[in-house]
């Protein structure tokens, strides 16, 4: 009977360093990668996943490998910076405010509430 060769679908290098196979760790990676890309908040861009092997001889005789397998965290894209224009107006009392100058149809409802305006401090005070 043959003896499973070393390949990457074998490799497991259980342990509390190293929880899971390196297949699995890969695995949550790539996921995190591939939800970065579906999200249309983040930039347009590469993202990177890296697994990174090392060998070497584990003995003087050379008949022994040490092996270290690592999968380095998902290199991922950052969130899109948001871009607008506002227009500094100066209401009635004498305060100046900002309002979006080209809003977008469908706009999440701001923080602080629909037809309120947040208020600068007066110049001067």
């Amino acid at each position: 009977m043959e003896e499973d060769r070393l390949s990457l679908f074998n490799m497991y290098l259980g342990g509390p360093d190293t929880p899971g196979g390196v297949v699995e760790q890969f695995d949550i990676e790539l996921q995190k990668a591939i939800a970065n890309i579906s999200d249309i908040n983040t930039v347009m861009g590469k993202r990177k996943v890296v697994l990174e092997v090392e060998l070497a001889p584990a003995d003087e005789n050379r008949t022994m490998i040490a092996c270290t397998a690592k999968v380095k965290p998902a290199t991922l894209a950052g969130i899109e910076p948001v871009k607008f224009l506002a227009d500094v107006k100066l209401s009635g009392d004498g305060r100046h405010y900002a309002v979006e100058r080209n809003p977008k149809k469908n706009q999440p409802d701001l923080p602080f509430g629909e037809g309120k305006v947040r208020h600068f401090p007066k110049t001067g005070d």
